[in-house]
């Protein structure tokens, strides 16, 4: 919408159940609605009827849960960042708004079956929803064994070799000499480290 159109002007955009409208007040206002579309009603604008967009006229109605839900936002400013591109901040926006309104139908579904200490605050909640979603998608860590399973070790059908990988603790030293070395070669069976291309064949057969 241009800055210089006239006082009352309406443009409404609709995409599935998503509205996005412009409307020339004094100042160019925009909304985006799923529950709204473009229809008016007729206000009074100093003194003299003009028609107003029904979703503005909800808005003002209900702003005060709206300053209230921004009041609690403020304490977890995710989009505080400079420089992001606007969708980036908006999609920022609504995430941290979806977490605020989970938290508001945790606590209404809690308050019924639960005393108020055994309910968890804002700043909790928050942090159970990051440890939640760590744990489904971060992969866990490797666990590699300081020595090779005997098994593997005794398996002569197998091709105990000397290749190049992870740098490693150099089992040899620190078995026999107490000395803690890193090296990059290990056998290319039991992933052992070995710093002494020599011994990986000695170490893969000791029972």
């Amino acid at each position: 919408m241009k800055k210089n159109c006239e006082k009352g002007t309406i443009i409404a955009r609709h995409s599935g159940d998503v509205m996005v409208l412009a409307w020339k007040d004094a100042k160019i206002v925009s909304m985006i609605s799923t529950f709204h579309d473009n229809s008016t009603y007729t206000g009074t604008r100093a003194g003299e009827e003009c028609e107003k967009p029904i979703c503005v006229k909800d808005y003002n109605t209900t702003m005060g849960g709206i300053d209230l839900k921004d009041q609690k936002l403020s304490m977890y400013p995710m989009e505080r960042k400079r420089g992001l591109k606007w969708y980036i901040k908006m999609f920022k926006r609504l995430l941290n708004t979806c977490v605020h309104n989970a938290y508001i139908l945790y606590k209404d579904s809690h308050n019924k079956r639960y005393d108020e200490k055994n309910i968890m605050t804002h700043r909790e909640f928050r942090y159970q929803i990051a440890v939640s979603l760590k744990m489904r998608y971060m992969p866990p860590a490797p666990v590699r064994s300081l020595i090779s399973r005997s098994e593997l070790r005794l398996d002569r059908t197998k091709n105990h070799m000397p290749i190049r990988g992870d740098i490693l603790c150099c089992q040899m030293c620190l078995l026999k000499y107490a000395i803690r070395s890193r090296t990059v070669i290990q056998c290319s069976v039991c992933k052992v480290g070995l710093c002494v291309l020599k011994t990986i064949v000695s170490l893969s057969i000791i029972q």
